[in-house]
C-alpha cells in the first residue's frame, strides 16, 4: 500500500501568540508551537512589539525589528530556544568569556549535537541528517565549516 506525502514547505505563513507560546504556520499546513519562555525577548515584548513582524531569510525566518529577535523555521522545528545573550559590558567593565563558563557558543554546541547525532546513528550522515530537519549537503557543509572529523 503506498501513498503520496506532500513535499514539505517550510516557509512561515504566519504568526500567532498566546500568552504563553508561540505558534508559526508553514505553508505545508504544519504548525509549530513553542513555549515562549524559550525567547525572553518575544516573552517581555508588547503586543505592538509582537506583531511587527517580517518574513526574512527567503521565507524561513522571523524578524522583530523592535526587539532585534530572529528566528528560523530550521531552528524552531528542532526545539532550539534562545541562546541566552550576553551584555557586552557589565557595571562598566567588559563581559569576558572565562566569566561565564557555562556559556558555550552557539556554533560549538550545533557541531556537538551534529557529531552526537552521526554517532548515535552509527555513522549513518543522511539519517543524521534527517533527524536534524538539515539537508545532507547542508550537514556536510557545516561539518566541514567547524573542521569536524567523523569516523566513517
Amino acid at each position: 500500500m503506498g501513498f503520496l506525502a506532500s513535499a514539505a514547505d517550510e516557509r512561515v505563513l504566519g504568526v500567532e501568540f498566546t500568552d504563553d507560546a508561540l505558534s508559526v504556520s508553514l505553508r505545508d499546513g504544519r504548525i509549530i508551537s513553542v513555549p515562549l519562555v524559550w525567547y525572553p525577548r518575544l516573552l517581555s515584548a508588547t503586543a505592538a512589539q509582537r506583531k511587527n513582524w517580517k518574513i526574512a531569510g527567503g521565507g524561513y525566518g522571523l524578524h522583530w525589528p523592535d526587539i532585534d529577535e530572529d528566528l528560523s523555521t530550521e531552528g524552531l522545528l528542532r526545539g532550539a530556544p534562545a541562546a541566552k545573550a550576553l551584555p557586552a559590558v557589565v557595571d562598566g567593565r567588559k563581559v569576558q568569556e572565562r566569566d561565564h563558563p557555562r556559556i558555550i557558543p552557539i556554533a560549538e554546541l550545533e557541531k556537538q549535537t551534529i557529531l552526537d547525532a552521526i554517532s548515535e546513528l552509527n555513522g549513518d550522515r543522511l539519517a543524521a541528517a534527517r533527524l536534524l530537519g538539515i539537508g545532507k549537503a547542508e550537514l556536510y557543509r557545516k561539518l566541514k565549516e567547524y573542521g569536524a572529523q567523523v569516523k566513517r
